[in-house]
């Protein structure tokens, strides 16, 4: 199988519109989806951590739950752009990831295969100092282990290039969950990212809303020329 012409990376756009084709199909299969979602939704808890860090604050504790919702306690740092990052940071981190695998499918045919492991071993690591340093109750606890032991069977079992699709497909969900999300804060409860933005900033919720929705699909349009260009 893994000399099929499948696994050609001149086959990017097939692979691309087959398993952005799958992801959807996927959003009506929940219980297939909750590990996706769990991944979605710690790449949008840290990238609130990590926008706390890098402006100067810490995290406190990182919270997940089955259901698919997060938190991110932090302190310190820009409140406005630590707020601001979760959406964002989920999109960049969906475009970064499918980006890397790409790239991983052109390098095998060079012979140059040890990309992807990285890509594959640098997730493990970051859930693992999250897991030791930032998580505080056992659901979460739990859940980070699920997904490193998940990554780590990939890391250990599956053909590279096998891999490299399924990393390309994880970032598809990544982003599709990153278009959905936002539209789901347009509930007039006032609470949630947008409704903290509106109250620093004084402009409408909604607009923080689209802006988040609109760059996620823009992160999505330019895999997608990345793709056209293989």
């Amino acid at each position: 199988m893994p000399n099929s012409r499948l696994w050609r990376a001149d086959n990017a756009r097939i692979h691309f519109f087959v398993l952005l084709a799958l992801s959807l199909l996927l959003q009506n299969l929940p219980w297939v989806q909750v590990p996706l979602t769990w991944l979605a939704t710690y790449f949008h808890e840290i990238s609130h951590g990590l926008a706390a860090l890098l402006t100067g604050g810490n995290i406190h504790y990182i919270q997940l739950d089955t259901d698919g919702s997060g938190l991110c306690v932090t302190s310190g740092g820009i409140n406005f752009i630590v707020t601001f990052s979760g959406y964002i940071g989920a999109s960049l981190l969906g475009y970064v990831l499918y980006t890397l695998a790409l790239s991983s499918s052109k390098l095998q045919t060079s012979g140059s295969n040890t990309l992807i492991k990285l890509v594959n071993l640098g997730l493990i690591l970051l859930l693992l100092v999250s897991l030791i340093f930032w998580t505080s109750d056992l659901l979460t606890l739990l859940i980070q282990l699920v997904l490193i032991a998940l990554f780590a069977s990939c890391y250990l079992k599956v053909d590279n290039r096998l891999l490299a699709l399924c990393f390309q497909f994880i970032a598809l969900n990544v982003l599709i969950d990153a278009i959905q999300s936002p539209l789901y804060l347009i509930d007039n409860r006032q609470i949630g990212d947008g409704a903290t933005l509106a109250r620093m900033s004084f402009i409408p919720e909604f607009i923080w809303v689209m802006v988040w929705f609109s760059f996620a699909l823009f992160c999505l349009y330019k895999i997608y020329q990345q793709v056209q260009k293989t």
